[in-house]
């Protein structure tokens, strides 16, 4: 009898736990969805539109209100700030340093750090920008910078730094996704475009940061600082001239050195040479006439310093891996950006290209 009773319980225990399937997806749990970005403060001298907001990161468009090329009054970003330049230019001072802002160029800026800017050579930049959360900040810079995080905290560690061409295209095309029509832009889509792209920066921050060639640890500081300021100078007169037929001899005059010794400092300040940095300033600043359907590519063409349409395309597609017909179809959301996500890492490759030309 006992053994029977045991036998039984011994037999309910064992039994198979039976599971009721539900049909259909599984609900996930709602959770309150809220923007760090819910208050957007003005910042002295810039109007800003936000165009896209998500839990750590955000994407803006802005345009500089400054009307005087002296230093501006002192200002502050509210956010973590990554911006990039569609026309024009300008010198950005911080407690960490120095840069000029160009579109061949982004800015990172960070909350509470007093900036100055300064416009030598006209004022009206306007551009956009990735802002990140303090969360995703340090995460970012945990992930990708440990040296310069565990150094510093959640700091940028580089006021400006240069953008490859492929994520340079990558974001253009979400901020035209997200200014153009409804629809248009997949928010999913979007939010991953603004992580990769800004990840890929803050790495390249902290690489750049950390990095200093054999040549350039021998120089003197001045030496540095004077070649440094030489190719800041011809920097400004590029994006001021670079519709025009810019002659070497010309900018070899403008900062006191021969175009032979102004192509090697250029090249080794830059990581690209002169005539390819000029070209790069042209096809970035065509892209937001170049996505518009009813554009005439040849005007814009020759606009832009280019001797005739054929010319301008195959210098575009060459850059960006799109012709200016392709540029339009991602912009109207025909197309997918899974294949520019793919390309980011190529970024890499140009990476190693620029160092192994300033070690030459």
């Amino acid at each position: 009898m006992l053994l029977a009773r045991a036998a039984g319980r011994l037999e309910t225990r064992n039994a198979p736990v039976r599971i009721s399937h539900v049909s259909g997806p599984i609900p996930l749990p709602s959770m309150p969805r809220v923007s760090p970005f819910s208050e957007h403060l003005p910042v002295r001298g810039v109007h800003i539109d936000w165009l896209f907001e998500a839990d750590g990161i955000g994407f803006t468009r802005w345009t500089c209100c400054e009307g005087a090329c002296a230093p501006s009054a002192a200002k502050q970003q509210h956010h973590y700030v990554i911006g990039f330049l569609h026309a024009g230019s300008f010198a950005v001072e911080t407690p960490r340093g120095s840069a000029v802002a160009d579109p061949n160029s982004v800015v990172l800026l960070q909350p509470g750090e007093p900036y100055r800017t300064i416009h030598p050579h006209g004022c009206g930049d306007r551009g956009s920008a990735l802002v990140l959360s303090h969360d995703l900040a340090s995460e970012l810079l945990a992930t990708n910078a440990p040296r310069a995080f565990d150094r510093a905290g959640v700091s940028f560690p580089s006021v400006g730094i240069s953008v490859a061409p492929d994520l340079y295209f990558l974001h253009r095309v979400a901020v035209a996704r997200l200014a153009g029509p409804a629809g248009a832009a997949d928010a999913l889509e979007i939010e991953e475009i603004g992580l990769r792209a800004a990840g890929h920066l803050v790495r390249k921050a902290g690489k750049g940061a950390s990095r200093e060639t054999p040549r350039s640890a021998r120089e003197r500081p001045s030496t540095r600082e004077s070649r440094r300021a030489r190719i800041e100078t011809v920097r400004g007169l590029l994006n001021e001239r670079f519709r025009e037929r810019v002659v070497l001899a010309d900018l070899g005059r403008a900062v006191g050195c021969s175009p032979y010794h102004l192509c090697r400092s250029f090249r080794r300040e830059t990581g690209v040479p002169l005539h390819r940095y000029l070209n790069r300033l042209r096809l970035r600043a065509a892209i937001e006439t170049a996505a518009d359907p009813g554009a005439d590519l040849t005007d814009l063409a020759l606009d832009s310093g280019f001797s005739s349409h054929s010319h301008f395309t195959a210098a575009f597609r060459r850059e960006f891996s799109f012709p200016p017909t392709g540029l339009r179809r991602l912009v109207r959301g025909r197309r997918g950006l899974a294949e520019l996500l793919r390309g980011l890492p190529r970024e890499a490759e140009a990476e190693r290209r620029a160092r192994r030309s300033a070690l030459a």
